[in-house]
């Protein structure tokens, strides 16, 4: 099951031991009153669940876990649970018997909600002021080539995607700003990370709308950089590939549940072409999850997030704007800068496979169109 603890979790729990390094250096006291408050969005499943968690769990940091007020009364739950396996897994010299209550703030976040962002801040410690790192994690995408995606499917999208983000920043900034000050007695900045996409560097078949939203992401994060970091507080995108959880299953078929277009009726042809390939692109991409070369857990991602945390708070210099999750995703970064036109880009080669694919496939369903009207007459 999708977002589950799974034994395998366990590995990469004790692989992100080591990048709190540089964070212990830094907070060498190591009192409770010290420890980065992190606000982490979308935590009730998938990334952002195991990022909380494992943040929390390792007694470093004060999570402000947020989801949304319709997931709470299951995704409060299954976080904590997950903290405590996290913990019960392998203690470090940090964590002391304290209570999750101690580490982990939960409470609602409607990101579409410019007064929901304002509520959060008495969520805050130190009176409303304290908070050292944002993660920006909650979002969803819809599948379809862009005819095939409403114009309120794309308002919906970009509203969470991106303008959630900008609501994020607008309302978070001074209160990150403030704390990056107070923490140059520790050698340490603020940041803010963003949870982009592989589809956010080069898009993928049939995400047209959800690419675009994290090509905005990518954008509006490069340029933050130059009116957040001269006062201390870092950028930084993750960028996850296909990753085994919850949010990439329902995928595929999110432009169906929310009420998808259709070309014109009288184009039957383009439309059975476009479906035929959706398809594939959709079987393809719960192919390549299940990949052990392409496919990640959530836990895996988190590692990369919690890596992103630290060196966004302690690296002296600032770190690179991308964070890849995977030596695949890595690749992908590096042929978006050895390859500008896309024409050879490892998307783009898939993505005329799908259309070969579908055309196989209408080419079968003709040849047996015939068979099938004789037996009907018989």
């Amino acid at each position: 099951m999708f977002d589950a603890f799974e034994e395998s979790d366990l590995e990469h729990w004790h692989a992100v031991q080591s990048a709190f390094s540089p964070l212990d250096a830094c907070l060498q006291e190591h009192e409770a009153a010290n420890r980065p408050v992190v606000v982490v969005t979308g935590t009730s499943s998938g990334i952002g669940l195991h990022t909380a968690a494992m943040l929390a769990a390792s007694g470093r940091f004060r999570v402000i876990a947020t989801m949304r007020s319709t997931s709470l009364s299951s995704g409060e739950p299954r976080l904590r649970q997950l903290i405590q396996r996290y913990r019960q897994a392998g203690r470090t010299s940090l964590v002391h018997e304290q209570d999750v209550d101690d580490t982990l703030t939960v409470c609602a976040l409607d990101v579409t909600s410019e007064a929901s962002w304002l509520q959060l801040c008495s969520q805050l410690p130190d009176h409303g002021q304290r908070i050292d790192a944002l993660i920006n994690n909650a979002g969803y995408g819809v599948s379809g080539s862009i005819e095939q995606v409403t114009i309120e499917q794309a308002q919906r999208l970009f509203d969470t995607n991106v303008f959630g983000v900008m609501r994020a920043v607008q309302v978070l900034a001074p209160h990150l700003r403030a704390q990056a000050r107070r923490n140059e007695a520790y050698g340490m900045h603020a940041v803010v990370i963003q949870v982009s996409s592989l589809a956010g560097l080069r898009a993928v078949p049939f995400s047209d709308l959800y690419s675009a939203s994290k090509f905005a992401l990518e954008g509006m994060t490069e340029a933050m950089r130059y009116s957040l970091e001269p006062f201390g507080v870092r950028c930084i995108c993750v960028n996850p590939g296909p990753v085994r959880s919850s949010f990439t299953s329902r995928f595929g078929v999110a432009s169906r549940d929310r009420g998808g277009r259709s070309l014109t009726e009288g184009d039957q042809e383009t439309n059975q072409k476009l479906n035929a390939m959706h398809a594939y692109f959709v079987r393809d991409l719960n192919k390549r999850m299940a990949s052990e070369t392409v496919g990640q857990s959530s836990a895996q991602v988190a590692v990369t997030m919690v890596q992103a945390v630290v060196d966004g708070l302690c690296l002296p210099e600032p770190p690179s704007l991308h964070y890849a999750t995977s030596a695949f995703v890595e690749e992908i970064i590096q042929s978006v800068r050895a390859d500008p036109t896309a024409r050879v880009a490892e998307p783009y080669q898939r993505f005329w496979e799908a259309v070969s694919e579908a055309q196989r496939e209408r080419e079968s369903h003709r040849a047996s169109e015939p068979e099938l009207s004789r037996d009907q007459n018989t």
